[in-house]
């Protein structure tokens, strides 16, 4: 469940999750605010939440525009870098009937040309979705097999915010734009959603079955937390596929 609110001049999206205990309030990579919280937080307490991390949000939208002078958006013509397993790939742009994203001797090439930068970012966000279905199916099933945990079903979408997810009856979603970070960062996310299999929450027994089989869980997900800007190349405003 999905609200937008407007306090204090800034727009507040706020996400209720059903096994949300506290609030949470997240800045994100395009300077958004977004809470989540449980599905009964009043809208109260919402707004005082807000209002008294003021001096938070600030000190974040801050660090974000830094962040967007620093990494400017892609336009995605010869010689950018784009991230791919957590690597930069210089694009190269050759000839070619069809607009088509493919990797060659460690370099991103995009065939065929286009004028529209919108009709490019398309090309090489089918490639992302592409090389991430079959990538992550193989991790899933190898990590499936070893934890002895199998999902009921399976999806691949293009979230801004969520990296996977496991409903209660067991199906596992994963967010394709994770091609664009490192393979071990890839396997946290798999081992996360495939242990909320067996523990449907993130209690101590939880994070002890991550880390039996992802040891160093925890800078992984540091690298996700301080990498948000670095995905942002794959985003489709408004789209979550």
């Amino acid at each position: 469940m999905t609200e937008r609110l407007k306090i204090n001049n800034y727009g507040v999206e706020v996400r209720r999750r059903a096994r949300q205990r506290s609030l949470r309030l997240r800045v994100t990579a395009k300077g958004e605010l977004r809470i989540t919280c449980a599905k009964t937080v009043p809208k109260r307490e919402i707004f005082h939440f807000v209002t008294s991390n003021l001096s938070f949000i600030e000190q974040q939208l801050e660090e974000v525009k830094k962040i967007r002078e620093q990494f400017p958006a892609k336009r995605f013509v010869e010689g950018e870098e784009l991230l791919f397993f957590g690597r930069p790939r210089k694009l190269r742009v050759v000839s070619g009937e069809k607009l088509k994203v493919s990797m060659q001797g460690g370099e991103m090439v995009l065939a065929g040309f286009s004028s529209d930068e919108n009709e490019r970012r398309e090309a090489v966000r089918k490639f992302y979705r592409r090389s991430g279905k079959k990538y992550l199916t193989q991790r899933l099933e190898f990590f499936s097999g070893l934890m002895k945990l199998r999902p009921t079903s399976v999806s691949f979408r293009c979230q801004s915010s969520r990296w996977g997810s496991c409903s209660g009856e067991g199906h596992i979603s994963l967010n394709w734009r994770l091609m664009a970070a490192p393979a071990d960062v890839i396997d946290y996310v798999v081992v996360h959603e495939l242990a909320h299999l067996q523990h449907h929450d993130h209690s101590p027994r939880f994070w002890k079955l991550v880390e039996q089989y992802c040891p160093k869980h925890k800078p992984l997900k540091k690298w996700l937390n301080d990498h948000q800007w670095a995905f942002e190349f794959l985003a489709a405003p408004g789209s979550e596929e």
